[in-house]
């Protein structure tokens, strides 16, 4: 009958360090930030559930990415002064709705053939 406390304690104890344990590592602020240093989106268009446009900037490259559940592919690289020329003349002119602001570039520039 002795070892009875001595069980209880012993799973009160386990019991709050495995709370402690996965409060501390659900937190994640332990963990150094994995942040690329030369890789960044700069647009994502949803085209459906789980299929979705990206365009992504790589050191100074553009690209066009297709994103599915299953597979990424690059669609197309862009051309990098047009895509920066687009970015500050859009930046300037604030009357362009931004809905709109990728179709307008890849309707002048991106020829897709059937």
């Amino acid at each position: 009958m002795s070892k009875l406390p001595i069980t209880i304690i012993s799973l009160i104890l386990v019991g709050g360090l495995a709370y402690l344990i996965l409060t501390f590592m659900g937190n994640k602020k332990w963990l150094p930030k994995m942040q690329a240093k030369n890789i960044k989106i700069i647009e994502r268009q949803y085209l459906g559930p789980k299929h979705s446009l990206f365009i992504i900037k790589a050191l100074n490259d553009y690209l066009l990415i297709g994103a599915t559940d299953n597979s990424i592919t690059t669609l197309k690289e862009l051309n990098k002064e047009d895509v920066e020329k687009f970015l500050n003349s859009e930046a300037e002119n604030s009357k362009i709705d931004p809905k709109n602001y990728w179709s307008n570039f890849f309707s002048t520039r991106i020829n897709f053939k059937k």
